[in-house]
């Protein structure tokens, strides 16, 4: 009888031991998982911002001047201040200068949009000495894009860096029509202020012969 006893309690006391065991068991699984989640992720922002793309080569800071400044190559370049979330800033072309008539201006631009109310066109990568109107050329017109009319023709003209923020101008070069017929080839050469922030938008155009 005491030896039945003796047995039955053994057995007993060693399953609760077995249960244990388990549980832990699966218990360190878990945790060992939990941590393998959170060591990559890190690896994985660490090489994301090690190697993140667009911040190699960021677009030169410039000052924001009143009025555009003669190049020795004939172009013009002019840097104006267009940060508010509220205002398009007017540009003459020919004063080189913020338009005293918004309503009659030939550019207007609100941060990284722009407007063009004579037509625009966009006419790639190149040098703005060898720009050319294309025969067969269409003017685009403004008009409504996301909730504010815009210029379709300036569409793509930057790239952005979710890493750093910054807007990085693709080059391109565009042709403006101004409100006599003429027309106006200009690069978008920057959108970085000097000595730092950004909304400081950079042009370098030149008046068609």
């Amino acid at each position: 009888m005491s030896e039945r006893t003796d047995l039955r309690l053994v057995t007993e006391g060693d399953e609760p031991a077995a249960a244990d065991e388990t549980t832990g068991s699966v218990g360190q699984k878990v945790l060992g998982l939990v941590i393998g989640v959170f060591v990559l992720g890190g690896l994985t922002l660490a090489a994301g911002y090690l190697f993140r793309p667009g911040t190699e080569d960021p677009d030169p800071r410039h000052a924001v001047a009143e009025s555009a400044v003669a190049q020795p190559d004939g172009t013009f370049l002019v840097t104006l201040d267009v940060s508010a979330l509220d205002y398009w800033v007017p540009f003459d072309f020919a004063k080189g200068q913020l338009s005293n008539q918004p309503e009659s201006a030939e550019l207007l631009i609100k941060r990284f949009k722009l407007r063009a109310p004579h037509g625009a066109v966009k006419l790639g990568p190149m040098d703005l000495g060898d720009a050319r109107m294309p025969a067969a050329g269409d003017w685009l017109k403004d008009s409504e894009t996301g909730g504010e009319v815009q210029n379709p023709a300036f569409e793509g003209w930057y790239s952005y860096s979710y890493w750093t923020h910054w807007l990085k101008s693709h080059g391109d070069v565009f042709a403006i029509r101004r409100a006599d017929g003429a027309v106006v080839f200009l690069r978008i050469e920057s959108y970085n202020c000097d000595p730092e922030g950004s909304g400081c938008l950079t042009l370098r155009y030149r008046l068609a012969a």
